[in-house]
């Protein structure tokens, strides 16, 4: 019984991480696409001036978009 509510418990975090993953996404309403074998999410005009998140799925780029997002807004500060 232990072991199974851990497993619930496991899946219900997974489920509000990926809710949490996608809120940045959903607010700002990036582009993204794939490039070769990679996923891209762009925020802004080109790679150069943009916020650029890469990954090997579409969620894997939306994690590193939003951390280069973050990034670049406490540069800012």
């Amino acid at each position: 019984k232990d072991g199974y509510n851990r497993l619930e418990h496991q899946a219900n975090m997974d489920v509000i991480n990926q809710a949490l993953d996608m809120n940045l996404f959903n607010i700002l309403k990036p582009q993204f696409g794939k490039e070769g074998d990679d996923w891209f999410v762009l925020y802004g005009g080109d790679l150069q001036s943009g916020i650029c998140g890469f990954g090997k799925t579409l969620m894997l780029a939306i994690r590193n978009f939003n951390g280069e997002f973050h990034k670049e807004a406490n540069n800012k500060q």
